[in-house]
């Protein structure tokens, strides 16, 4: 099985990027192929779902109610909601943290304040960010900098028992992913060679 993995090029090793490296870890699988939640989007079917989903969500319409039980009556919706950061509109603002869900299973936002109030909630790459515990209460890391969690709206997937994240999606079907980019990458090399074995078949009879 070596001997054929090296006759048609398709030894283990690392999808090249094409976005760029954004400073999730590469993952090794049972087909060779690294996956990162990166890499996993140079799969048509990864690509595909997570722009569905995205565009499905973010562009529904969102409206705020206050109060509790029988009394809940709409209000006008917080600045923050229709405007959540100077950069973003809501529908890039949703897409983002979506995004980050699908992929990474967690969504990070920084808390901006004037006056005590939310003035803007900024998405932050989740790649960049570390939750740890300090004497028991949580804290984070963001690209190497302690911030409060008063600074900081966690937004987990889904979580297993006693876990401070969500798991994520890409790590959790991480060898059926790698099972396609190791076709995909399998494929495009075979066409790339012109369809023709790197090899030589002798047969020891006439």
């Amino acid at each position: 099985m070596r001997q054929i993995d090296r006759l048609t090029g398709s030894e283990a090793r690392t999808m090249a990027n094409p976005w760029g490296d954004w400073g999730d870890e590469a993952r090794g699988t049972w087909s060779g192929s690294k996956v990162s939640s990166t890499s996993a989007l140079q799969l048509l079917t990864v690509y595909g779902c997570n722009r569905f989903i995205c565009e499905g969500i973010s562009t529904l319409p969102v409206d705020t109610f206050r109060g509790a039980g029988g009394d809940v009556v709409p209000v006008q919706n917080p600045h923050w909601l229709e405007e959540p950061t100077v950069d973003l509109d809501r529908v890039a603002w949703l897409t983002q943290i979506l995004t980050s869900l699908l992929l990474a299973g967690n969504a990070y936002l920084r808390i901006v304040r004037r006056d005590l109030v939310i003035d803007q909630l900024i998405p932050l790459d989740p790649t960049k960010v570390t939750v740890q515990r300090d004497k028991g209460r949580k804290s984070y890391v963001v690209a190497g900098e302690p911030v409060s969690s008063f600074d900081i709206l966690h937004i987990p997937g889904v979580m297993q028992p006693g876990s401070d994240v969500g798991m994520s999606p890409i790590e959790a079907a991480r060898q059926t992913i790698g099972l396609g980019l190791a076709a995909l990458e399998q494929g495009a090399r075979h066409f790339g060679q012109g369809m023709v074995m790197p090899g030589v078949i002798e047969d020891p009879g006439d």
